[in-house]
């Protein structure tokens, strides 16, 4: 648990007049599972600004995630669940809703799973489907058809390297073995390079088998 007196500064930055850094104590609450970061989460939600509403979605999978906080209960999840189903539902904007998705995928739970489903399928925003494809692979179930079919339809027309990107992190994320062959051919066809970065990164998590990678989640 968070010492006091990272708690007492935690708190005394989100009372202060510099949104950037209420954000990222917002995120720190969320990491260190503190008291009360429902709570501040669910109040920047209503924030006019995006970033703060995206940085508020991270932090509530932060905390609702058993792996990342062992204190997260049962009812403490389901509340971040509520509120993240309903940012993806009605947040006006595309990359809110991007992050929300990725975080009700952080969170885990079956019920989540076709708000998630239906706004990556829907979505024509790139980095939403991509965070939506993430959240997908994170909540399990087969959604290999999707990931290989967004990974080949980008491969032919490079307009939504991002989509290729992503998905080839979320078939990583999947820890499924099955999909070890197809990284492997994406590290070796694929052009672009941020795509065959992405590819070496979701073979070095394939083999891992960590669920939530530690450093692009």
């Amino acid at each position: 648990r968070p010492t006091p007196l990272a708690v007492r500064y935690v708190h005394a930055e989100l009372s202060r007049d510099r949104p950037a850094v209420r954000e990222y104590a917002l995120l720190a609450m969320g990491i260190g599972g503190m008291d009360g970061t429902l709570e501040k989460a669910q109040a920047m939600l209503a924030s006019r600004s995006p970033t703060t509403r995206g940085a508020a979605c991270i932090a509530l999978g932060l905390l609702g995630t058993a792996e990342r906080n062992p204190g997260a209960d049962t009812s403490l999840r389901v509340a971040c669940r509520i509120a993240l189903t309903k940012v993806i539902e009605d947040d006006p904007n595309p990359y809110v809703r991007g992050y929300a998705a990725l975080a009700t995928g952080m969170v885990g739970g079956e019920e989540a799973r076709g708000t998630v489903e239906a706004m990556a399928r829907t979505t024509r925003t790139s980095r939403a489907r991509a965070y939506g494809l993430l959240a997908l692979s994170l909540l399990g179930g087969s959604h290999k058809n999707e990931l290989l079919a967004d990974i080949r339809a980008s491969e032919r027309q490079m307009r939504l390297p991002l989509v290729a990107t992503h998905a080839i992190y979320a078939l990583g994320f999947t820890k499924d073995r099955r999909h070890l062959e197809t990284i492997l051919q994406s590290i070796e066809s694929m052009d672009n390079r941020y795509a065959k970065a992405a590819s070496l990164i979701a073979l070095a998590y394939l083999c891992t088998g960590e669920s939530i990678p530690r450093r692009h989640a």
